[in-house]
Formats: C-alpha cells, structure tokens, sequence
C-alpha cells in the first residue's frame, strides 16, 4: 500500500488499527440499559368501568372496553 510506504507504516499494523477503530465506532452505538425488576399486582372492582395501571408514579386510566390488541401493545413497548 503506497500510502504506509511513504508513512513508513507496517501494513499489517495499519490495518489492524483500521480494524479496531471500526470495532470501537460500532461498539458505541450500543448502550446497556439494566431493567428494573418491579411488583406487579391486580385486583378489580366489580362496579368500575375501567382499569387502571400504575407502575411507580405513573398512573393509566383505561376503559374496559379498549382493544386488547392495542392495550397487549402498549404493555409489550412499556415492558421493554
């Protein structure tokens, strides 16, 4: 390679340089992200017309009669 010639660069160690700065790029796109292990509990009451779920502070008020696809849907995107 004409240009580690002219640097006076092993080629071999160019390269492998060239490989790991590629590796720590990529490696950074990637953030771990522990996941906080929490209680869940139920009940209902026979006179309410809707349900409520509540994890920390948070609260959400739903009807009963709500699509359970769409309610299946946004308990998938919650729990990841």
């Amino acid at each position: 390679m004409e240009f580690c010639r002219q640097q006076q660069i092993n080629t071999q160690t160019y390269y492998t340089r060239q490989r790991d700065i590629r590796l720590q790029r990529t490696h950074r796109k990637f953030v771990h992200v522990k996941r906080k292990v929490t209680k869940i509990e139920s009940h209902t009451e026979e006179t309410s017309s809707e349900l409520l779920l509540q994890l920390e502070s948070a609260l959400l008020s739903v009807s009963t009669n709500v699509c359970p696809h769409w309610l299946a849907t946004v308990m998938k995107t919650l729990a990841d």
